[in-house]
């Protein structure tokens, strides 16, 4: 009796297995809302993959094709919803905030849009570093830190005609400045193109301009106290910004900058890389009448700080200085050299010691993640000391 109650039991629950399993695959693959919440998590999935800094860096051009499936993902979420299994589609109602957003941004968009313009000065620098200058539009208006979309009719690349640069002018200068690391194929043959011109004579390739974009990092108005720090090409927002720091405050427009001091980190492997920005600077330097700048050079590729080479270059380097008005024999700016990463932690407690009256000074820095990374520990660390400036920290990396 009991075997036989316990085989119709099993009986009943597989009949209801299988009922479930059928009701399951019919859920599944028998209506549009099951098909298209399939499709919807794998494109989302596709979408997340290829959006990781790793597929980004490595693969950009997948990057790049795989987000053209937002526009499927739009279109199925509306097939997910016209069923009404369960209730009236509303995604409309969430769509169309959106929606407009993106129509006013794409206005604001075409009027930022300036075609067709003539590079007036070019030059190709050390390490594949480009200089472009070109004529600034009359409508066009900035502020330093600043950064623009590039393309050219000339130059055609599948996925990728659109660059992002920053701006290196200052926003009281004629013409548009741009330093570009030829890394990939666009600014490969924008290089090819500018050396092409150059040798034969012909005219430059022509620019489309969009932009300005970004923030532009103008906080640092808001602080009397206030550091920066650029890593590699990372400093060419900072041509633009100290610039602009030193124009603003020989001027009689000084009474209007809050900013008092600033001081200016370069961390670079070595100055060879980056000659284009010592005359940057040196420029800087020679209109800093006030003495509101001052720099600090860290050259990572030289030895450890206490090796016997990198002792005698620091007595070289002292001694030359001495004798030759504070210039350095390295770079022949008045900026102080370290050799070695710059040690931030050390740095925030000097700058605590030297302005224990401020309540918050602000802190900068454009370059690669490791390098933020560093900055951001070491604000957190200067932080938790009582009774000194605390830090804010604003950052871009690459």
């Amino acid at each position: 009796m009991l075997v036989h109650k316990v085989k119709k039991d099993l009986l009943v629950f597989s009949r209801k297995l299988s009922l479930g399993k059928q009701k399951l695959r019919y859920w599944f693959y028998g209506t549009i809302t099951g098909l298209t919440g399939i499709a919807l998590v794998t494109v989302m999935c596709i979408i997340y993959v290829f959006a990781l800094p790793c597929f980004i860096k490595r693969a950009y051009h997948a990057f790049r094709l795989t987000h053209l499936l937002n526009i499927a993902f739009y279109a199925l979420t509306i097939l997910h919803g016209l069923p009404k299994l369960l209730d009236s589609p509303k995604f409309g109602y969430y769509v169309v905030g959106p929606i407009v957003i993106f129509v006013i941004d794409r206005i604001i968009g075409l009027m930022q849009y300036y075609k067709k313009l003539p590079i007036v000065s070019a030059e190709i620098l050390p390490s594949d570093i480009i200089y472009i200058e070109f004529r600034r539009p009359r409508t066009f208006h900035y502020k330093s830190g600043q950064w623009v979309t590039v393309s050219s009719p000339s130059i055609s690349c599948t996925f990728n005609e659109s660059h992002a640069f920053s701006i290196a002018s200052s926003p009281q200068d004629e013409n548009v400045k741009l330093y570009i690391k030829a890394v990939g194929p666009w600014t490969w043959k924008l290089r090819s193109e500018l050396l092409r011109a150059q040798n034969t004579g012909s005219p430059y390739p022509l620019i489309h301009l969009k932009g300005p974009y970004g923030d532009g990092n103008q906080e640092w108005m808001n602080y009397e106290v206030a550091i920066m720090v650029g890593g590699g090409i990372g400093v060419t927002p900072y041509a633009s910004t100290l610039n602009d720091l030193v124009q603003l405050t020989s001027t009689d427009a000084f009474h209007k900058v809050r900013c008092r001091k600033v001081y200016f980190l370069w961390v670079c492997p070595t100055h060879k890389n980056y000659e284009w920005f010592v005359d940057v600077l040196k420029n800087v330097e020679n209109q800093d009448k006030h003495g509101i700048l001052e720099t600090h050079i860290f050259v990572t590729q030289l030895f450890h700080k206490f090796d016997l080479r990198t002792t005698m270059l620091y007595i070289c380097e002292k001694h030359f200085r001495a004798t030759n008005a504070g210039m350095s024999m390295f770079t022949g700016l008045h900026a102080k050299n370290h050799f070695g990463r710059p040690n931030f932690k050390a740095f925030f407690q000097f700058i605590q010691t030297e302005h224990r009256e401020q309540s918050e000074i602000g802190v900068f820095s454009c370059g690669p993640v490791n390098l933020n990374e560093k900055i951001a520990e070491g604000c957190a660390e200067a932080n938790r000391q009582r009774d000194a400036p605390s830090f804010a920290h604003r950052f871009e990396t690459f």
